[in-house]
């Protein structure tokens, strides 16, 4: 199996969202305006309607980390490998096999100069730069299994970066189910026994959630996000009574108690998210972070991790978190 040797996040900084589209533009995006592009806009168009506005706006105004104009998916991804990079240092970083970047775009060439960019940042010439995309945000659960199967030595190491940005006229926020913000999260992986499980679980695809109302969507997703974490605990082998904690997405909690109630977790194992929002595909790894942050020194814990991606799909895994030694 493998093991997160280390984690880094770069989370641009929070401000108000009121709305329900992503209102920031980028002139490398312009090509989304073009009539010809119609295929890769919500709904086929840009601004949204009243009847939509009014379904899937919050009920209360909310907080989420938004990446200034200027500041692209590929800018993010790279922030947060710099940010691992200064943690681990120059010489762990060099010793990188594999780069694998996880994000939700659809447009292909965005999905390969990702990893391309990266790795020329980091200047790591040999390691092999793969990207996985188009499956919301539940990138890293595609990557564990990849990863399991590349790193088959015991000195390989991938860098795993997980990032999103969302932009106009794609939205933001889809009523009290979930909102997104924008940021990413990278860790190192290699071999080890850390990562005791993980699951990745299809229902019906969800091509128009931007049609749908906030509790049809949890409704769609809630049967996926179960099986997801049941057969995440199953492939680890353990039972949710050795569960030391599970740490829920940043969906709404409503949702994020009702996937818990049906695996019977207890209410002591629950571990809440600090801030509102969800963090798209970087979501799971920063939360792996802010628990981590709260573990004594050297401790281990047992903690299912999961997610829900608008799409139609649910991912999960079990891990061993280690409270960082100073």
């Amino acid at each position: 199996m493998l093991s997160i040797v280390a984690a880094a996040a770069h989370v641009p900084e929070r401000i108000a969202f009121h709305g329900v589209q992503a209102q920031e533009r980028n002139l490398g995006y312009a090509h989304l305006l073009f009539r010809s592009a119609s295929f890769a806009r919500p709904r086929g168009r840009g601004r949204m309607t009243e009847e939509e506005g009014a379904r899937l706006a919050t009920r209360a105004p909310a907080t989420l980390p938004v990446a200034r104009r200027a500041k692209s998916v590929s800018d993010l991804a790279t922030g947060a490998a710099k940010a691992l990079r200064e943690k681990v240092g120059h010489a762990v970083m060099a010793k990188t096999t594999h780069i694998l970047v996880a994000h939700g775009a659809l447009n292909q060439q965005i999905a390969e100069s990702l990893p391309g960019r990266v790795q020329f940042e980091l200047g790591i010439k040999d390691a092999l730069p793969l990207g996985v995309s188009q499956l919301g945000t539940l990138g890293i659960y595609a990557a564990w299994p990849l990863l399991d199967g590349l790193l088959r030595r015991a000195e390989d190491q991938a860098l795993l970066i997980a990032a999103d940005k969302w932009i106009y006229p794609f939205f933001r926020s889809f009523g009290d189910c979930v909102s997104f913000g924008d940021g990413a999260a990278a860790v190192l992986v290699r071999r080890g026994d850390a990562v005791r499980g993980f699951a990745l679980e299809h229902g019906a695809a969800i091509d128009d959630p931007w049609s749908r109302t906030p509790s049809q969507l949890r409704a769609a997703l809630l049967p996926l996000a179960v099986a997801a974490g049941r057969r995440a605990l199953l492939h680890a082998g353990i039972e949710r009574g050795q569960l030391d904690s599970i740490v829920a997405p940043g969906h709404e909690q409503g949702f994020t108690d009702a996937v818990a109630d049906a695996l019977e977790i207890r209410a002591e194992q629950r571990h809440r998210r600090r801030e509102p929002g969800h963090m798209s595909s970087a979501d799971s790894l920063v939360a792996f972070l802010e628990y981590q942050s709260t573990l004594p020194a050297g401790s281990r814990r047992t903690v299912l991790l999961w997610d829900a991606a608008l799409c139609g799909a649910a991912g999960a895994m079990v891990v061993d978190i280690q409270g960082e030694v100073p």
